[in-house]
C-alpha cells in the first residue's frame, strides 16, 4: 500500500511517499490521486520524496509506469518535477527524468534532498 503526505513549502509542493508494493496498479492510483488534490492542483513545482517508497514491479513495468506518469502529469499543466530517491535506486528513476524530458517536461532525479530543493527553486 502507498500512502503519502503533502507539505506546501516556500517554492514547492513536497511529497513525502512511503510503502511498498509490486503492482503498478498502486502507482497510478497514488499519481491520480496527488494530482486530483487542490493543493496538487494549484502547485507548478513538485518534490517527490520517494526515498521510503519500495515499488518492486519488474523493470518492464517500471517503465509503463514512466510512461504513463509523465504523459498524465504533463498532460495537466507545465510543472518543474524533482524525484528524490535513494541512491541505489538512481539508474532506475533515470528512466523517469529521461521519459519525461522528451515529454517537454523539467524533470530531474537527485538522490540529496538539498540538491533537490535548490533546483527546483531555480
Amino acid at each position: 500500500m502507498i500512502k503519502y503526505q503533502t507539505e506546501i513549502k516556500t517554492n514547492y509542493l513536497l511529497v513525502h511517499v512511503e510503502g511498498e508494493t509490486d503492482n503498478a496498479n498502486d502507482m497510478v492510483s497514488y499519481l491520480d490521486g496527488l494530482l486530483a488534490e487542490p493543493a496538487s492542483r494549484e502547485a507548478d513545482r513538485f518534490l517527490l520524496d520517494h526515498r521510503d517508497l519500495q515499488f518492486q514491479g519488474e523493470h518492464e513495468e517500471s517503465y509503463d509506469v514512466a510512461v504513463w506518469a509523465m504523459e498524465r502529469i504533463s498532460r495537466e499543466r507545465p510543472m518543474k518535477v524533482a524525484l528524490l530517491v535513494r541512491p541505489e535506486r538512481m539508474a532506475l528513476a533515470r528512466i523517469y527524468e529521461t521519459i519525461g524530458v522528451h515529454a517537454g517536461m523539467k524533470i530531474k532525479v537527485f538522490n540529496k534532498l538539498k540538491m533537490a530543493s535548490v533546483w527546483l527553486s531555480s
